[in-house]
């Protein structure tokens, strides 16, 4: 007999809502989410100052496609 677990989820939901990487960031657009990808992208750059040039690259791309 296993017991429910009612632990409140709602603060490891918004930690989830947190999570940037660079795939996200290209499924967002490949979905046509391309709000959501530059904002991945621009927060990749923050986290990331390495591959900065690398990430604006995608950012540049999916404006002029946005065009």
């Amino acid at each position: 007999d296993e017991d429910f677990d009612d632990t409140d989820l709602s603060k490891e939901s918004e930690e989830i809502d947190d999570l940037v990487s660079e795939t996200l960031a290209k499924i967002h657009a490949q979905q046509g989410r391309t709000k959501e990808a530059l904002k991945m992208f621009k927060r990749l750059i923050e986290i990331n100052s390495d591959k900065a040039d690398h990430y604006q690259e995608q950012i540049d791309t999916l404006k002029k496609q946005k065009e």
